[in-house]
């Protein structure tokens, strides 16, 4: 969530996100990125909560998107010890 001014007109509260899986190189080593919290004990990599994914980042796969402060971003990996590397930019008043 947003310390700066939170949610509102789209556009105006936000920030743009980087994110990339700096994993160690494997074949299974994923990141999922999602929206909403799935429901207790489902992983956002798990078959029942695919509806709150957005994407899956391989090993040195990247995203940069712009994002409004009206939800928040839920990250899960496939394995244990997985590492994800983040910038947030804010959006100035």
């Amino acid at each position: 969530s947003a310390t700066n001014g939170g949610p509102g007109v789209g556009g105006t509260a936000g920030a743009f996100l980087y994110i990339k899986n700096v994993s160690a190189a494997s074949t299974t080593n994923f990141i999922y990125v999602g929206v909403a919290v799935a429901s207790a004990g489902d992983l956002i990599g798990s078959p029942g909560a695919v509806a709150d994914r957005l994407m899956t980042l391989k090993v040195g796969e990247f995203a940069f998107l712009p994002i409004d402060y009206n939800y928040d971003i839920n990250v899960d990996a496939s394995a244990a010890g997985q590492l994800l590397e983040y910038w947030l930019f804010d959006r100035g008043a």
